[in-house]
């Protein structure tokens, strides 16, 4: 053993190295010689390192030819001097190293390799197959493609034909239409002029016609000119009903006959004048109420009754009169008054004496001459300023010509009516006062608005307390048969409203003794005091009693 200096680490070395070391370690002119010992340092020289080869192909290679190059210009480290010391050469150790790395890097390199190539080969049959469909598809669309420009063009002469066709049904529909107006327009004359006709037929044919005239078709007719008069009302009304019309309405349809007095029936019984439809017609409206149309329709009836039906006479006498300007109203009350002479003495008489006087001064006459117009306008007129509360204004003049025309209307029937020789008669409220409500009254029937259903009683037995169109009736006609029955035929029901209210509750019997004979005890204990201090007793309780 050879001690070196106090720089160099004491190493052993053998005489001649052996094992797989010693052949790499040595060029080939010096073998058989012993290795030179390292210098100074203890480093081999750089002539005496061997070479290392890469591949320089693979990232592997490369890194460990960097980390060699860098090792070897590093000094060499204590453990590799010792490993050099004991004759175990460590380039070939490392060499070793790197060849079992290159020999797992290149395993895992032809693993990725053959990997690669299945999947490439998986690869393109996947795309050869996509090709074919892709193909197929395309084949599949130019069919498609030609299917559908074949489909275009025959929706295009299809819509060509049907614009054709419009365009030739169109053309027909609107020569249809002007053909339709031209038809309507004489449709219209010509009507004008067969009721014109007519109307003169019917004045010179007024015994013939009148002898023909039904009993049902009398109510057809009659019905048919109230349900005018009905419909004038819900157009006309007023919308607005102020608050000060209410009594002066209220004390006109009293007097008219129409409205019963306030204090001869119950309150709740009573007509409510207060009935506001604010829930129906909102804020805006917050003065309108629902009631002045009914009241119109009420009020329209009975002028119309009273002025046509009370007095025969009315319509007729404008056969007395010149022209239009000579019209007075007061000429029929002659004829009036000869009529109730001559039923003074025989009513009989009476009534064939109106019936042929009347159907003489007809004869000839068209309830379209001005001189009939002038006795309408006149009541229209009338109507207008006796009722213009109920009535919105202005009037235009079309619903003053519509109600003209319906006057004219009711007139006419009246006077055909007036032929026959019967007794005609109308009752308003001075009738049904004396009677309570029944649904199934052959003389009356529940107006429209009370909302009660066909068949239902509930109502029965309640008062009337106004009549919104009179009941019209006539005696049998004389020389008729069955004339000597003495019954009275009805023409027109009467339209009557009462109230849909619920009864008010009543007290129980033995209170409501207690409440008439002693109702002051009875409040005083309800009061807790005694000897007359109590609260007065309700009248309208004790009236509810009773």
């Amino acid at each position: 053993m050879v001690k070196g200096s106090s720089n160099t680490p004491a190493v052993l070395y053998s005489e001649r190295q052996s094992g797989p070391n010693a052949d790499f370690n040595q060029s080939p002119g010096s073998k058989g010689k012993a290795p030179e010992r390292p210098s100074s340092a203890g480093l081999p020289r750089e002539d005496e390192r061997p070479p290392l080869t890469f591949c320089y192909h693979c990232e592997h290679c490369q890194a460990v030819a960097r980390a060699a190059e860098q090792a070897q210009s590093q000094p060499p480290s204590r453990w590799k001097l010792k490993l050099w010391d004991s004759g175990v050469d460590p380039y070939y150790e490392y060499l070793k190293k790197d060849r079992r790395d290159l020999q797992r890097a290149k395993s895992d390199l032809e693993h990725s390799l053959s990997q690669a190539l299945t999947n490439i080969d998986s690869e393109r049959l996947t795309y050869n197959r996509l090709l074919r469909e892709a193909g197929e598809t395309e084949k599949k669309l130019a069919k498609e493609k030609d299917w559908a420009k074949h489909d275009v063009a025959d929706l295009k002469a299809r819509l060509k034909k049907l614009q054709k066709e419009k365009t030739a049904v169109s053309q027909e529909l609107e020569d249809e239409r002007v053909f339709t107006a031209e038809l309507q327009a004489e449709k219209k004359q010509n009507l004008a002029v067969v009721g014109k006709a007519q109307s003169v037929m019917v004045s010179k044919l007024s015994d013939m016609v009148s002898t023909e005239l039904s009993d049902d078709v009398i109510r057809d007719q009659l019905d048919a000119v109230f349900v005018d008069v009905q419909e004038w009302a819900k157009e006309n009304y007023v919308r607005r009903f102020a608050a000060e019309d209410v009594d002066k309405a209220r004390q006109a349809l009293i007097t008219l006959g129409a409205l019963a007095p306030g204090d001869d029936i119950a309150t709740h019984h009573y007509f409510n004048f207060d009935t506001s439809v604010n829930n129906l017609l909102g804020p805006e409206d917050e003065d309108e109420y629902i009631i002045a149309d009914i009241l119109l329709e009420s009020a329209l009836s009975h002028e119309l009754c009273v002025t046509f039906l009370g007095n025969p006479f009315v319509n007729v006498s404008a056969s007395l009169w010149a022209s239009e300007e000579s019209v007075d109203d007061r000429d029929h009350g002659v004829l009036h008054k000869v009529a109730a002479h001559i039923h003074s003495k025989d009513p009989d008489k009476a009534i064939t004496w109106r019936s042929d006087t009347i159907r003489l001064l007809m004869e000839g006459e068209d309830r379209y001459h001005p001189k009939r117009l002038a006795i309408y306008g006149k009541v229209a007129d009338y109507f207008i300023s006796q009722w213009g509360s109920l009535i919105r204004q202005p009037v235009a003049p079309e619903d003053k010509a519509e109600l003209v025309d319906y006057i004219s209307k009711f007139v006419d029937l009246a006077s055909r009516l007036w032929c026959l020789k019967t007794d005609i008669q109308f009752y308003s409220l001075s009738h049904f006062s004396n009677t309570s409500f029944r649904a199934r009254s052959p003389e009356m029937e529940a107006a429209r608005v009370v909302g009660l259903a066909e068949g239902s009683t509930k109502l029965d037995g309640r008062p009337i307390p106004l009549v919104l169109r009179p009941k019209i009736d006539a005696s049998p006609r004389l020389g008729a048969k069955g004339s000597s029955s003495g019954n009275r035929v009805v023409w027109s029901k009467g339209v009557v409203w009462v109230s849909s209210l619920p009864e008010p509750k009543r007290a129980p019997p033995k209170l409501a003794r207690q409440l008439v004979e002693k109702p002051r005890n009875i409040v005083d204990e309800a009061y807790g005091g005694g000897g007359g201090s109590g609260e007065p007793v309700d009248t309208d309780m004790q009236d509810s009693v009773e």
